[in-house]
């Protein structure tokens, strides 16, 4: 079971965008603030708890033993350090949030051509579209139940041009609200079952 954590200071915009940056030169799945928290979310509603040593690697060029290597040109292990950190307040952050009821939104995207939601879906259906083998059934039967459908309908966004964009204005808002509420109920339900399993 994934313990309840106290509450992280919230990385701020600035920290938000280094750590974007930090995504995109990083060489993972990652590329983005906003697809970096549905993943999050999507690990967090998983039924068995990770350590973040188990997903770091799907994020940035991880080694478990901390062995950077490093040519003339790559980051140093110092950058790769503070680069964690920031990957670890904002997982605390978006766990504590969950913990507490306190999961009311998505971030808003860093891009201005971007729309809520959107990046954050395809984060999220990262993972859950190929989850790990044991985990297949637990979010098939989210998917079944309906609990995915909001992150299928804004990832789909994503191949539209901004003009063609079928999700906008008060729709979206309230897909939006639909997701939110998908993601507090799938992760309560993981939350009564890792304590059920002891895991």
């Amino acid at each position: 079971m994934i313990p309840l954590r106290p509450r992280v200071e919230p990385l701020d915009e600035d920290e938000q965008e280094e750590l974007e940056e930090r995504l995109m030169n990083s060489g993972g799945d990652i590329t983005s603030f906003s697809e970096l928290d549905g993943f999050y979310a999507a690990l967090l509603v998983a039924p068995v708890g990770m350590l973040p040593n188990e997903w770091f690697g799907r994020v940035i060029n991880y080694s478990e033993n901390d062995e950077w290597p490093r040519a003339d040109d790559e980051p140093t292990p110092e950058y790769h350090g503070e680069t964690i950190q920031l990957l670890l307040r904002h997982w605390h952050d978006l766990q504590h949030r969950l913990d507490t009821g306190q999961f009311q939104n998505v971030p808003l995207p860093l891009e201005e051509a971007e729309l809520p939601g959107e990046w954050w879906s395809q984060g999220f259906l990262l993972l859950a579209r190929c989850p790990e083998e044991e985990w297949e059934d637990w979010y098939r039967g989210f998917q079944e139940e309906g609990l995915l459908a909001p992150m299928h309908e804004l990832a789909w966004e994503v191949t539209r041009e901004p003009e063609q964009r079928l999700i906008t204005g008060e729709l979206r808002r309230l897909v939006l609200r639909r997701l939110i509420e998908c993601v507090n109920v799938m992760y309560q339900r993981a939350e009564a079952h890792r304590r059920t399993a002891g895991t």
